[in-house]
């Protein structure tokens, strides 16, 4: 016999603006005058309440609280279907901002990040144990874990940098880690990075050191053209880099603009949210002496290939 999974979900923080616009439901519903455009602004967003639940999605940036009684563990040696790892509801995750918990003695803990990995590209997003990690107990008490994370679209963006002109010594800062240049030495755990002749960083030793899963920058990926590297965060994150004679300093904010997330969500999805819109604009009560009948190849079709389907 198996325990059984139980969670809750809070959304924290609510979205900032919406999938589409007034103007986007405007033109859909051929409507030119602006007497009703409070109206059309309260169907948006409960449009996309409605989306987002059906597809169990979060379209725009939205803080969420998930909470379970346990960490994931084993019943009788039976695994329970949660022992990889929570799965985050309402996907696309783009960042775990952080893990607490209620210890045995009843005081709440921050969990170290050490102590997990954050899986970006499966959908839930999940949170696992980190290799040769162990989860900690807690107190037997409801909501004794909680985790914060941010979810919604929002398209990747990425930095180059030129190592051309990199020289040994000189110090490149990503999210606060440090790696080094030095003349021959290759050494990820302490985050340096060879120099190939006497000027010529070499790009794939940084890179090596920036993917390495132990050592290197978490939630960036670096990528090699000739002495160029590219680095690519997570979705939903900004990335700057700031040069100076001696140091290149990179930092990602794991804050997408609005206008990254709403540009990146599905046409398919924007289009069912004006579809429905236009519905609740046209038919205001919840009866009709209409025959009112689906149209064919309407909201839910269009949507069910974005939905995320759990069991």
């Amino acid at each position: 016999m198996t325990a059984t999974a139980r969670y809750s979900l809070q959304r924290l923080v609510p979205p900032t603006t919406e999938p589409i616009s007034v103007a986007d439901a405007k033109q859909h519903l051929r409507i030119v005058v602006n007497d009703e455009d409070t109206l059309i602004q309260s169907y948006i967003a409960a449009a996309r309440e409605w989306v987002e639940t059906f597809c169990n999605r979060t379209l725009v940036k939205t803080t969420w609280k998930y909470q379970a009684d346990c960490f994931p563990w084993y019943w009788n040696g039976i695994d329970d279907g949660y022992s990889l790892g929570f799965r985050l509801p309402r996907a696309p995750l783009i960042s775990v901002s952080g893990i607490t918990y209620v210890d045995e003695n009843g005081t709440t803990q921050t969990l170290s990040s050490s102590y997990y990995d954050t899986d970006y590209n499966t959908e839930p997003g999940l949170v696992s144990l980190a290799y040769n990690q162990t989860w900690p107990s807690t107190r037997a008490t409801r909501n004794a874990v909680a985790v914060t994370y941010l979810a919604g679209y929002g398209a990747r963006t990425k930095t180059r940098l030129d190592l051309a002109t990199v020289l040994a010594g000189q110090t490149i800062i990503i999210n606060g880690l440090t790696f080094t240049a030095h003349a021959t030495t290759t050494t990820v755990a302490n985050r340096e990075f060879s120099i190939s002749g006497t000027d010529s960083a070499d790009a794939t030793a940084l890179a090596t050191c920036i993917n390495d899963t132990t050592y290197g920058v978490p939630n960036v990926n670096a990528t090699v053209s000739s002495s160029r590297i590219t680095l690519t965060p997570y979705p939903g994150t900004d990335i700057t880099a700031t040069p100076s004679n001696s140091t290149i300093t990179v930092s990602t904010s794991y804050e997408c603009t609005a206008g990254e997330s709403v540009a990146a969500v599905p046409y398919t999805i924007k289009h069912a949210i004006k579809m429905l819109v236009g519905h609740w604009y046209l038919n205001r009560e919840s009866v009709s002496d209409l025959d009112l009948k689906p149209v064919p190849h309407a909201i839910e079709t269009l949507l069910w290939s974005e939905r995320i389907l759990e069991f």
